[in-house]
């Protein structure tokens, strides 16, 4: 597959995709939660030969989230974010979890 197909089922989900509602409220407004996300781009994503893995890598210092973007043609986009934590608000997992939700999305 050359680049040129990745990019003409990227726009076919874009095309597809249609709008994220922000049906989840926090005290700075409302927001897409990562299950209105996931039910918004799934269909559209498999109607285009494409899905999303999302991953932890350990590394010194930090864990990060990676984002593969896989195409039916075996081809992967890579995207590493590092989990940006606040620790002491509570259960450190609770923080974590909430964390991790949040760069998901």
């Amino acid at each position: 597959m050359t680049e040129s197909n990745l990019a003409a089922a990227l726009a076919k989900f874009h095309k597809a995709v249609g709008t994220i509602h922000k049906t989840a409220r926090a005290q700075y407004g409302n927001f897409a939660d990562l299950a209105a996300v996931l039910s918004a781009i799934s269909g559209p994503l498999s109607d285009a030969g494409l899905a999303v893995t999302q991953t932890f890598i350990p590394t010194e210092g930090a864990t990060l989230l990676r984002t593969t973007l896989h195409h039916t043609s075996g081809q992967t986009v890579d995207s590493d974010v590092p989990i940006i934590d606040s620790p002491g608000r509570g259960n450190p997992l609770h923080s974590w979890g909430g964390a991790v939700t949040y760069q998901r999305r």
